[in-house]
């Protein structure tokens, strides 16, 4: 179940990702079809990707700030024992999923790796503990 759950949290992040990137290749393409107006296809270019970058930033700043970061060290922190608040919850797996696929969207060099980890681990705590709170009971 823990495998499928973190399929579906790729799936989710990689089809956002190209509805994303085909949403603003769409916004740039129209000026350039209606007149060849360069300008403005680049104007709406950096637009819908500082508009996705800021997406994300509001996604971890205003949803889960646990949700910064790749994750891999909060997730090795509470392996060592220690009691990280907020970091295993639903809301956070939802605000890393979003802002994953709203940076990647955003022309961001970011990897995905790291938080896929943080996202596997959130399940697992899930899917073996029946909560979102933290690993350890």
């Amino acid at each position: 179940l823990v495998a499928i759950g973190v399929g579906v949290s790729a799936f989710i992040i990689t089809w956002l990702t190209r509805i994303l990137n085909y949403v603003r290749l769409e916004l740039v393409l129209q000026p350039l079809a209606a007149a060849q107006e360069l300008f403005f296809a680049y104007l709406s270019y950096t637009a819908v990707t500082c508009l996705f970058g800021l997406g994300a930033v509001m996604c971890v700043a205003l949803g889960a700030v646990e949700a910064s970061g790749s994750g891999i060290p909060e997730i090795m922190t509470i392996l060592n024992g220690v009691k990280v608040v907020k970091a295993m919850r639903a809301m956070t797996w939802l605000m890393k999923v979003i802002g994953v696929s709203l940076s990647g969207a955003a022309g961001l060099p970011i990897g995905r790796e790291g938080p896929m980890i943080h996202s596997g681990a959130i399940v697992g705590a899930v899917v073996s503990q029946g909560k979102t709170e933290r690993l350890n009971p």
